[in-house]
């Protein structure tokens, strides 16, 4: 076993930039293919807990999203946030973990469960709030998912004090064409019309 493992590290990662590559490319089907094999394959070599193991589920719920089997991406990426917790020492961890939070969260919303979503959200923020600086694009982005809460729950000057400004540093970090930003777009446009203030909505 130990005379495979190089030989079994090698594929994992063969398999990981196929999976990467078909990503890119939005084929979804062969980039889902690939991550499955480099995840069992992990699970074997490193066990479950490994963080390459980890890293693998999470990136495969990133891809169920996509493909909007939403239920089967829940699971895997709250497994994964459950078995990174443990590993938490660095900031550079608590990053991670609050992009995985943040994957958590969209997901949930994505199922409409915001009440599950937002403790997740609020979690997250906290940790990006503390390790990035302010105006730093992954803070906005937690922000802005968090405004969409609120606007569900029909709390919309709190919500609209989190998309606009939220919105505006994304646009600038990211561009006008990065899927978090017209994402963010929407959320405010989705804030207006449910606020009853379509000539706001109209304006963007």
């Amino acid at each position: 076993d130990r005379a495979l493992a190089p030989v079994s590290t090698q594929i994992i990662s063969s398999l990981n930039t196929l999976s990467l590559l078909y990503f890119q490319q939005n084929d979804l089907e062969q980039a889902a293919t690939y991550r499955i094999e480099s995840l069992e394959l992990s699970h074997k070599v490193y066990g479950e807990d490994n963080l390459e193991t980890i890293s693998a589920m999470t990136l495969l719920a990133s891809i169920r999203e996509k493909q909007e089997r939403f239920d089967e991406a829940s699971g895997l990426v709250t497994n994964a946030v459950t078995l990174y917790r443990p590993t938490l020492q660095a900031a550079d961890s608590r990053l991670t973990l609050a992009t995985m939070l943040t994957l958590e969260a969209r997901i949930l919303l994505k199922l409409n469960r915001h009440s599950e979503a937002e403790p997740l959200l609020q979690e997250a923020l906290e940790m990006r709030r503390t390790e990035l600086p302010e105006g730093h694009w992954q803070i906005a982005n937690a922000e802005n998912l968090l405004g969409e809460i609120y606007t569900r729950k029909g709390d919309y000057q709190q919500a609209e004090d989190l998309l606009l400004p939220s919105y505006k540093i994304l646009n600038q970090e990211l561009g006008r064409s990065d899927d978090n930003t017209r994402s963010a777009l929407g959320r405010v446009v989705q804030l207006y019309k449910a606020w009853n203030k379509p000539e706001l909505a109209k304006q963007y």
